[in-house]
């Protein structure tokens, strides 16, 4: 069960790194498309989050992530 919005952040930082580090090789033409998250209302406070964390932590090699989206939505704590 997931506390927190680190917390989920972390789980979604540790998918795309097993993704990109054992399953990437299946899926060729992920190897270089970029990496957009897109999410609604609640999502506004937790897309920041996993995007902060791929993009600061570089944990997840050859990952292109190239931009968030959010459409109304919640910001702040």
């Amino acid at each position: 069960m997931v506390n927190s919005t680190s917390e989920a952040a972390g789980h979604i930082n540790n998918f795309f790194y097993n993704f990109y580090k054992y399953h990437v090789d299946k899926y060729p033409t992920m190897k270089t498309a970029p990496v957009h998250f897109f999410g609604e209302s609640y999502a506004g406070h937790y897309i920041p989050a996993y995007a902060y964390t791929l993009a600061s932590n570089k944990t997840v090699p050859n990952m292109n992530l190239a931009g968030v989206g959010i459409g109304d939505g919640l910001f702040g704590s």
